[in-house]
């Protein structure tokens, strides 16, 4: 799991940093009481996979738990988009000459 941080940023309003991916803000976190039920709610600030719609239109009770899910959503999905053959790719054409 990761260290996240909350910063409020207006009252019910938290933005959510990471420390361990270089205090990267990936989204936040608010109360909205128009939801049914009403609950605290969250918003990306990167693009998500599509089998992610429940989680992020789902309310929860309690700022942690959605700044939590947020992170785990985040956390995958940054591994998912990693390319493993990126280091070699650079390795590979550094010695070439034209």
């Amino acid at each position: 799991m990761n260290k996240i941080r909350y910063k409020e940023v207006e009252p019910n309003v938290y933005e959510v940093i990471l420390p361990d991916y270089n205090d990267e803000l990936i989204g936040k976190v608010y109360l909205d009481p128009f939801k049914k039920p009403s609950g605290w709610v969250i918003e990306t600030n990167f693009l998500p996979f599509w089998k992610d719609d429940k989680a992020l239109k789902q309310s929860y009770e309690d700022f942690t738990k959605a700044g939590r899910m947020l992170a785990k959503i985040y956390d995958y999905t940054v591994y998912i988009n990693e390319d493993p053959f990126e280091d070699e790719l650079d390795n590979y054409f550094k010695n070439l000459r034209p």
